[in-house]
């Protein structure tokens, strides 16, 4: 009977062992999804600071490429006005030249007179 009562003590520790490995394994399961979930908001909080700055990239460069198409504009309109005073600069040639031609006609035949 002492035999069979130390057995059952035996039994009742390595249950009581059991026990206790069981409760440091939640333990240490629990201590480690902490971990990994404080990791995990870690790098969610970076990746925003990062989504954060390449929007507001994006933005800059957004606002460079719409200064740039009203930069072309403008050259594109100041290339307009530049294409219609030289138009008008050759036209007043053309008459300036029509009236050197008629002068030099009149000339001639003044001279021939």
């Amino acid at each position: 009977e002492r035999i069979w009562h130390r057995l059952e003590e035996l039994c009742m520790i390595v249950e009581g062992g059991f026990g206790r490995i069981a409760r440091t394994a939640s333990t240490l399961a629990d201590e480690a999804l902490h971990r990994r979930s404080a990791e995990l908001a870690q790098a969610h909080e970076a990746h925003g600071m990062q989504l954060e700055f390449l929007k507001q990239r994006l933005l800059e460069l957004s606002l460079s490429v719409e200064h740039g198409f009203k930069g072309t504009s403008e050259v594109t309109i100041t290339s307009s006005k530049m294409s219609q005073h030289f138009e008008e600069l050759k036209a007043s040639i053309d008459v300036g030249f029509s009236r050197i031609m008629e002068t030099r006609g009149m000339l001639a035949d003044e001279v021939q007179v």
